[in-house]
């Protein structure tokens, strides 16, 4: 089991490597008044030491203490907990602490489930309110963990079953939490000194989790994979151009979805991203993107924060409808045919598309979490809100207005993430007279996002530009076989078989394929040949059945053979029907 230290004071980081620990839980919270220990707060140069010897560093904020000259930092309430959310975050950014990465909250003492559910519970709200639940962790006892996972106000770490808890042995009871991530096994006190590590005195953590918080670990989106919401694959977020600029800092998690308006003129999504970029003025704002009823604008990474805000940049995604404005009433939004020639239902659908595949990505609920603007900051930890939402900590708008029409944003959202159809089961149902039973459980997937499940007497093809057609045993299905099936020169089938006299017929993609009652081969038509063949009444007219696939001809030409004639088709596109007759 490794093990990592955390200390108020400033521990050599050679030492620390010496006595054989991992790394250390590093302070991101000032001394308090009186004080001034020098581990706290953490500096970069400090950390990049720690760093280049191999070793690893998480965040923790404790500024009072029971006893101290300031109080408990549970004490100070949501509010409180919004104020150190935002300092600490800041401190851990100039530190070098990275984004997606935990600070863990002190609870250093034996607090009660009256103080929990009082203030305390409260200053982990505000706290999530900053950073994010999912970037919220706790020092406490061994109960006010349970109390903060059941109330959840702290986040998960990505270890299957642990969250992100730091648990003292003080007032536990002997009990380790199993869902800590830290468990303080060795605690300095002066009737109990700890060891002396890289000349301070410290406390010794086991860790009980392989991700601990550490700075080193890489937890963004793509490394750490996110389960999709939607059963029918991926959604195209639809981004049509890049023009990313400079206006962007650091990013701290994925709790929100921003709509913004633009407030200005009547322009376009690459008009806006060029005035965001200051290539047509002076400027200081961005959004991750910009829609318009064309364009989808790429304007900052996803993976870094806009300026568009305030405290709610590094913690949402942003999005601005170009040339909109707050004080359009709901009608103007779903507009279709408006007399400037910008469509704003198809803006807003371009805009739902991205949020879609947004939401999906990062887990983000497909629910909207304001409440108009008038408390201050969203109602829920994560979720779709406007920019108005976040009141003045946001910067004080009101966009994207009071008649913003965010039921008819969620509904097309929805639709978007919504499973397509399972036209394999409907086509399986118009066949079911013949096609037996099913022998497939589920569907296979196959190249280029095609499906096929298997029955008694057929098997059924799907992908969404052929849609689902079944293609019958026994004649059909074996021909199509000797040709490779999906993967040769037919492709996928695009119409469901025709029983004719005589034998079978069906169209595929690369041709229309024939077997004749009897048979020992299938042969296909296709092209300038095969259109002649149409002309000629296809098996019914004078040429009858195929009974050969084109083939090369010593004038450089095409021949293919049939019951009653043949075909040739010369490079200078003349094709001749020969009856034999």
């Amino acid at each position: 089991m490794s093990t990592v230290i955390d200390t108020a004071g400033l521990a050599d980081p050679q030492g620390i490597k010496d006595a054989g620990h991992a790394g250390l839980v590093a302070y991101v919270s000032p001394s308090r008044p009186g004080s001034n220990f020098a581990g706290k707060p953490i500096q970069a140069d400090y950390v990049d030491r720690l760093q280049g010897l191999g070793l690893d560093v998480a965040a923790n904020w404790q500024y009072g203490k029971p006893g101290g000259t300031a109080p408990s930092d549970w004490r100070s309430g949501r509010d409180g907990g919004r104020r150190m959310a935002s300092e600490a975050r800041e401190r851990a950014f100039v530190a070098g602490m990275p984004g997606w990465c935990p600070i863990f909250f002190s609870v250093d003492e034996d607090v009660s489930l009256a103080d929990w559910n009082g203030a305390a519970v409260e200053w982990f709200r505000g706290i999530n309110d900053v950073i994010g639940v999912e970037w919220t962790g706790i020092y406490s006892h061994s109960r006010a963990a349970a109390w903060a996972i059941e109330d959840g106000v702290i986040g998960r770490s990505t270890t299957p079953g642990k969250f992100w808890i730091w648990q003292t042995r003080a007032w536990s009871g002997g009990e380790i939490a199993a869902e800590a991530v830290l468990y303080q096994r060795v605690i300095d006190t002066p009737s109990s000194p700890g060891p002396i590590v890289g000349g301070t005195r410290v406390d010794v953590n086991d860790v009980l989790a392989p991700d601990w918080g550490q700075w080193s670990l890489d937890r963004s989106p793509g490394v750490i994979p996110v389960t999709p919401p939607n059963p029918g694959g991926p959604v195209d977020a639809g981004v049509t151009v890049q023009m990313i600029g400079r206006n962007k800092s650091a990013r701290h998690a994925y709790d929100y979805i921003v709509i913004h308006t633009q407030q200005g003129g009547r322009g376009d999504a690459r008009g806006l991203a060029n005035y965001c970029n200051g290539t047509s003025g002076a400027s200081a704002v961005s959004y991750n993107v910009a829609t318009d009823d064309v364009d989808t604008v790429q304007i900052v990474e996803d993976h870094m924060a806009p300026w568009s805000a305030a405290e709610a940049n590094p913690i949402g995604l942003h999005v601005c409808l170009a040339g909109s404005y707050a004080e359009w009433p709901r009608g103007k939004w779903l507009e279709t045919d408006a007399s400037d020639s910008l469509n704003e239902s198809a803006m807003l659908d371009r805009t739902a598309r991205w949020v879609a595949a947004k939401a999906q990505e990062h887990g983000i609920p497909v629910e909207y979490v304001g409440d108009g603007g008038q408390a201050g900051w969203p109602r829920a930890p994560r979720g779709i809100c406007g920019h108005m939402d976040f009141g003045r900590r946001g910067g004080g708008h009101w966009d994207p207005g009071h008649e913003f029409p965010w039921d008819e944003l969620l509904k097309r959202v929805l639709g978007h993430l919504a499973p397509p159809a399972n036209l394999i089961d409907q086509a399986a149902e118009i066949a079911k007279a013949w096609i037996g039973r099913r022998l497939t459980e589920g569907e296979h997937h196959l190249d280029a996002g095609g499906r096929w499940a298997d029955f008694e007497n057929a098997a059924i093809y799907w992908t969404e530009a052929t849609g689902a057609h079944p293609v019958p045993r026994g004649g059909l299905w074996e021909a199509w076989a000797e040709y490779g099936w999906e993967s040769g020169p037919l492709g996928y089938p695009v119409r469901d078989h025709a029983v004719v006299e005589g034998g079978g017929v069906q169209a595929f993609q690369g041709g229309v394929l024939y077997r004749q009652d009897g048979a020992e081969h299938g042969f296909y038509v296709h092209g300038a040949i095969g259109e002649r063949y149409a002309r000629e009444g296809y098996e019914r007219g004078p040429l009858g059945w195929p009974i050969s696939n084109e083939y090369d001809t010593a004038t450089g030409g095409r021949r293919q053979d049939f019951e009653h004639g043949i075909m040739f088709w010369d490079p200078s596109g003349v094709v001749q029907a020969l009856s034999k007759e």
